[in-house]
């Protein structure tokens, strides 16, 4: 199945109320392509991570988003940077406290990350793992 198969399977519903783990979808996703990153997007997974475990403030956590944008507002407009932006964008779903409206967030983060690198059987994995009490046994 895919990474979008996987989301509608699981639903509005258990999105909504399981956002933790969705952040955790996203964080664990961006690893996958951490190290592909110029090296303030890595520092701003860093930060989403270290947030999660309560190791960053909430200014630094705001500070990383500012610093994606401000990395997109510096890339040349035109498509040899198109894949940067995806990812800096990708990673700004990750910058907040908590992950609101989570169902449209996944949607937009698989599609973002996904310009960015394949990555689609590695997040279907993730999800797999994380949603597995949610998700009906025979997947």
């Amino acid at each position: 199945m895919t990474t979008h198969q996987i989301l509608a399977l699981l639903g509005d519903e258990v999105l909504e109320t399981r956002k933790d783990l969705v952040k955790e979808f996203f964080l664990q996703s961006l690893e996958l392509v951490q190290g592909q990153l110029p090296p303030d997007l890595r520092q701003a997974v860093d930060v989403a991570r270290r947030y999660s475990v309560r190791q960053a403030s909430d200014e630094e956590l705001v500070a990383a988003r500012v610093s994606c944008w401000q990395h997109i507002k510096a890339l040349a407009p035109g498509s040899a940077n198109q894949r940067e932006e995806c990812a800096a964008r990708a990673i700004v779903f990750s910058l907040f406290p908590q992950v609101d409206e989570p169902v449209d967030a996944a949607e937009f983060f698989v599609s973002f990350l996904g310009r960015f690198a394949s990555v689609e059987r590695e997040q279907a994995k993730i999800l797999t793992r994380l949603f597995a009490a949610e998700l009906p046994s025979s997947h």
